[in-house]
């Protein structure tokens, strides 16, 4: 029985019979074995019920029953309304909710239908595509429906635009680096200069030499996609090679015989 049930004279009783022998105050149940020497009550809840008892704070005996299992609900001395289950037959609470989803299955993204939903990770919601090439992917679904991803991005059925197949002048050093190393490991190839190479210099020897023509900074300037085409020069050995080429064709586009003939001295 409930403290609370007793008469005062015989709730004086129960109380140190129940903490002689060990016993809920609140409730008359064993205490816990792990619990400490001067706990009281079996739980918080019981706690608060018994303080509230002591003080004459207590609230109305709150008990019902559970609509699934029909086992006893004591809420007495809690705050709140009662629950219509027990805690064994309580729902956890759904960790995800189809109902409120901005992008559900079947929705298109440009060529991307979403197939699935995935579980979310740190970095967002997750879910499985397909592309309108047939292929299947996982991929965050933010960076779909913000169009930061249009398609599978495979290599194979979605080749770059970017690529095209005349390098650009950039393009062309850095696979000079990857193939001959950096200018600057080798010596200038002017016999006479004993610095070392800054750069790696066109030799201006081609009829048709590349040009730079899509509005970046190095428009104009010819180059070729030939690494053996290229020698290592210091910086004013480039500079004067390049002033020389230009004061003899006067067009980037034309050969410079200066360019070759220096050339064959100095190799």
């Amino acid at each position: 029985m409930l403290l609370r049930e007793f008469s005062p004279e015989q709730a004086r009783h129960a109380e140190r019979d129940r903490e002689a022998g060990y016993l809920c105050l609140w409730c008359g149940t064993p205490l816990p074995e792990e619990a400490s020497f001067n706990r009281t009550t079996c739980t918080r809840a019981h706690n608060r019920a018994l303080s509230r008892w002591r003080t004459g704070t207590d609230f109305t005996i709150r008990i019902g029953t559970c609509e699934s299992c029909g086992s006893t609900i004591d809420r007495s001395g809690q705050r709140g309304r009662l629950p219509r289950h027990c805690d064994d037959c309580t729902l956890p609470a759904p960790t995800t909710r189809p109902g409120r989803w901005k992008y559900k299955p079947g929705d298109r993204f440009g060529s991307l239908v979403l197939l699935e939903r995935l579980p979310s990770s740190r970095g967002g919601a997750e879910g499985r595509f397909r592309c309108d090439c047939g292929n299947l992917r996982t991929m965050r679904i933010n960076n779909v429906a913000s169009s930061s991803v249009q398609t599978c991005t495979s290599p194979a059925r979605h080749p770059d635009p970017r690529l095209v197949e005349v390098p650009a002048y950039g393009t062309v050093h850095h696979r000079l680096v990857a193939a001959r190393g950096r200018a600057s490991e080798h010596e200038c190839a002017v016999s006479s200069c004993t610095r070392f190479a800054s750069d790696w210099a066109y030799r201006h020897g081609l009829l048709d030499p590349l040009v730079q023509s899509n509005g970046a900074k190095d428009d104009g300037k010819p180059y070729s996609d030939d690494p053996d085409l290229y020698m290592p020069l210091c910086r004013p050995h480039h500079q004067k090679w390049d002033r020389a080429w230009l004061r003899q064709t006067g067009s980037p586009m034309g050969i410079s015989l200066a360019h070759v003939t220096a050339h064959e001295a100095t190799s």
